[in-house]
């Protein structure tokens, strides 16, 4: 069932506007671009699991903030963010789910974990909206020893103009910043996806996405089209989509 929502390895084709990180352009992009200098391009993955976007965004954002000395970034990765998801289960909200009997239905899910994890990871994207990625990134970081604050922001029903500013100055300020989006907004299939964005070009108002998806890799998507798919609510539980944050140290 989640497959869908977050495939992995299939043929996209970019949405008119997008140019890849790979081509000519998109490399004169990331020589004119802010916001740079936090490592994200240098620990870039797509994600294992057909199901674990935001996953792979919580873990490639902690690779990127974990200490070069002494880490070992491979073992940073989906399985290892799935674990940490796990452990920070009671820091969850389960409020978007519908119903006490669904809500318990799923935390006993999660508490299978040691006797059924193929069960557990089944469900977990279930509950990861952008509000629990920030708390599963908050623990994340502390972890991978690099504590760090993170907020969220939710954008459906937002003014466009003052959403799409808003964003730009956090791409270009924070440390990192991870979004949740429709994929439909970038005219792919798959629905509701999250990936890392890691810089933003003033000159085409784009910003460089790093899709966990895999396909298409890394691309420059305009800030209109993104915060279009921000903008949007999920289609299982009307939640709204947004992103999440990591403050500079000096704001932590």
């Amino acid at each position: 069932f989640w497959l869908k929502f977050c495939p992995t390895n299939a043929a996209m084709t970019l949405a008119p506007g997008c140019v890849a990180l790979s081509s000519p352009e998109g490399q004169q992009r990331l020589a004119e671009a802010v916001g740079l200098g936090r490592g994200l391009l240098e620990v870039y993955a797509p994600q294992k699991y057909g199901n674990s976007c935001s996953l792979a965004s919580v873990a490639m954002v902690v690779r990127s903030l974990a200490p070069r000395k002494g880490t070992d970034l491979g073992r940073l990765n989906d399985d290892w963010a799935f674990a940490v998801a796990v452990e920070a289960l009671p820091s969850l909200s389960l409020d978007l789910l519908r119903g006490a009997a669904h809500r318990d239905y799923i935390r006993g899910t999660l508490e299978t974990l040691a006797t059924d994890p193929g069960s557990t990871r089944s469900w977990l994207p279930l509950v990861m909206d952008i509000r629990n990625v920030a708390t599963t990134l908050a623990k994340a970081t502390e972890a991978a020893k690099a504590p760090a604050a993170v907020e969220y922001i939710h954008c459906a029903g937002g003014d466009p103009q003052v959403v799409m500013e808003e964003f730009r100055q956090d791409v270009v300020r924070m440390e990192a910043v991870i979004a949740q989006f429709d994929r439909a907004a970038l005219q792919q299939r798959g629905g509701g996806h999250y990936s890392p964005v890691a810089a933003l070009h003033r000159g085409s108002d784009s910003v460089l996405l790093l899709d966990t998806g895999g396909s298409n890799g890394c691309y420059w998507v305009p800030v209109s089209l993104l915060v279009a798919g921000m903008m949007t609510r999920t289609a299982t539980f009307g939640n709204s989509r947004g992103w999440a944050v990591v403050l500079p140290s000096d704001r932590s």
